[in-house]
């Protein structure tokens, strides 16, 4: 029979919250660099790119939230160079 381990409410949601990039991890944050931003999309494994902007785009607001100092210029070129694709 298998064991299971019990993990408490607030691990579990530093956890999740850790792994979607929106708690420091020990690194501390990316920085606002097309390197910083390329490193949070692989950890990411994806961001959805959206052409719908009531805001701003979803792609933008993601990695806004996460990286202080984003900007949509840094994701642009590395689209535009082939190092994220779509």
């Amino acid at each position: 029979m298998a064991a299971f381990a019990t993990v408490g409410r607030a691990d579990l949601c530093r956890f999740l919250l850790t792994c979607q990039g929106l708690l420091p991890q020990d690194g501390g944050v990316p920085p606002a660099t097309p390197a910083g931003v390329l490193a949070l999309i692989r950890q990411l494994e994806c961001v959805q790119i959206d052409p719908v902007a009531a805001v701003e785009r979803n792609q933008h607001l993601v990695l806004a939230a996460r990286i202080p100092g984003y900007a949509p210029a840094l994701l642009e070129g590395l689209l535009g160079r082939g190092q994220a694709t779509r």
